[in-house]
């Protein structure tokens, strides 16, 4: 396995870089999302999450998504 392929790495100069994940947790399919915007270096510009409440697993994703395009 080349591990230097699975870490994060910062955008291009001049350019920001966006990562989201959704999550559901347990039984109950409390879920919710959240994610980050860095620059260059790295630096955190903004971090953000929201709770969804009850929906599925397999749409947390996608409502992230809609969410925050």
């Amino acid at each position: 396995m080349d591990t230097e392929k699975d870490f994060w790495q910062p955008p291009l100069k001049c350019y920001l870089k966006y990562n989201i994940d959704g999550s559901s947790i347990g039984i109950s399919r409390t879920t919710g999302f959240g994610g980050v915007l860095r620059d260059e270096e790295g630096s955190i510009i903004f971090i953000f999450h929201y709770h969804l409440g009850r929906v599925k697993n397999n749409m947390v994703e996608l409502v992230a998504l809609e969410k925050c395009l």
